[in-house]
């Protein structure tokens, strides 16, 4: 979009190549039936991880773990390719040696595979690096809040309803992903997250609802009988 907009852009990427999605095509019977479509991709596991997120929870630990972490890794969409490649300089196998500010531009010092480098100026650096779950480095969560809630390799560990250790606080998206796998990494996931965490909620409403009319009633009562113990007197 920046190349469109008449931007002068250059990708820089650690990794030899860009793997793009490929376009979707027709498929045959036995092609959907051996490797199923689930909403994330084809292919049996990700049909699983797509359908059965609540049964994802149950499996090992150190299993999901695996999973989420090899699971469907960066790749821009098919439609994406045309539109970058032959029209944006790609810099690949490339890493970020130094970085610094010289007449109001940010200078990268760049370096390929075979240590040669070179340095080239920018007015703007997008890092579009992605991120790790590290919920210690939450700071709005508080030190105190924190060290009560349990921890998957650094992501909460959750309920079947997406509770914490806390009662009360819940997490989801990508947060969520080491309890109930891959799928809560992408918006599919959204559409589990929000059944079940909204049935939940609702069913903790009616419980608190009811409670506090029982104990509503029980205040009326206490208060009738005593009015009418006074009465008697």
């Amino acid at each position: 979009m920046l190349n469109q907009a008449g931007a002068s852009v250059k990708v820089i990427a650690r990794r030899s190549a860009i793997r793009f999605h490929n376009p979707p095509k027709p498929r045959s019977l036995r092609e959907r039936l051996l490797s199923p479509m689930g909403g994330i991709g084809a292919g049996v596991d990700l049909y699983f991880y797509a359908n059965a997120p609540h049964l994802f929870r149950w499996l090992p630990e150190k299993l999901r773990l695996d999973r989420v972490r090899k699971t469907l890794g960066p790749a821009p969409g098919w439609f994406i390719r045309d539109e970058v490649v032959g029209k944006v300089p790609l810099f690949l196998g490339t890493n970020i040696a130094g970085a610094w500010m010289q007449d109001g531009r940010v200078q990268l010092q760049l370096m390929d595979g075979e240590r040669r480098t070179q340095t080239l100026g920018f007015d703007h650096v997008i890092a579009a690096t992605g991120y790790r779950i590290d919920i210690q480095r939450l700071s709005l969560l508080g030190d105190d809040l924190s060290a009560k809630i349990r921890l998957i390799d650094k992501s909460p560990r959750l309920s079947a309803n997406f509770e914490s250790s806390v009662p009360g606080l819940y997490f989801a998206g990508v947060t969520a992903a080491n309890t109930f796998g891959p799928v809560l990494r992408f918006a599919f996931g959204t559409r589990f997250t929000a059944r079940r965490l909204s049935r939940h909620l609702a069913k903790s409403a009616r419980r608190s609802s009811s409670a506090y009319a029982q104990t509503d009633v029980q205040a009326f009562e206490q208060a009738w009988q005593g009015a009418a113990d006074s009465s008697q007197k």
